[in-house]
């Protein structure tokens, strides 16, 4: 539901802009995502937090900047920091550019990305860390090939579309088991 983004302007501490959205910092230290307008001012709350954690992390990546957007949001609003990127490599750079490279608490990776698929992209990311680290496909392909090769590498595959609740239920299980 959303809530008019003068709701909660007061409570920020810091705004980081861009895309078409704003972040608001608020002072308990969550965060609250404002869809932005043309008119100064004005704009539609349309997901907050307030229990940022910064030991939980997620990478995902997925090459459709819309739904990478949208996971990046869910994400944040469930208390994960978030790692999204278009492609595998873009990935790898920012978990490498942190040091010590940081093990996230979870992967999710679209199947179809240009030029790798998403089983790839979390082998990639799991060998950079040095961790198994719980991953989930999303897909909405139901092949046999995808399948046989989440079972040998121990990928949950989520088909598309999901619910957010739905998702959230896998990501919460692997996080756990992580």
């Amino acid at each position: 539901m959303a809530a008019p983004y003068r709701a909660c302007a007061a409570a920020s501490s810091r705004t980081e802009k861009g895309g078409g959205r704003t972040q608001e910092r608020l002072a308990s230290g969550g965060v609250a995502w404002i869809l932005t307008t043309p008119v100064p001012g004005f704009g539609l709350l349309f997901g907050m937090t307030n229990d940022a954690s910064p030991d939980r992390l997620a990478v995902v990546i997925d090459d459709e900047a819309i739904i990478l957007t949208g996971m990046e949001i869910m994400l944040d609003s469930w208390g994960y920091r978030v790692i999204a990127a278009e492609t595998a490599e873009s990935a790898l750079a920012a978990l490498r550019a942190q040091s010590p490279i940081p093990i996230p608490s979870v992967i999710i990776s679209d199947y179809r990305l240009h030029g790798v698929s998403g089983v790839e992209a979390v082998r990639a990311l799991r060998a950079l860390c040095g961790a198994p680290v719980p991953a989930i496909i999303l897909t909405g392909d139901t092949g046999a090939e995808l399948l046989a090769a989440a079972q040998v590498h121990g990928l949950t595959v989520v088909h598309k579309p999901v619910a957010p609740a739905e998702l959230r239920v896998h990501i919460d299980r692997l996080a756990a088991k992580g």
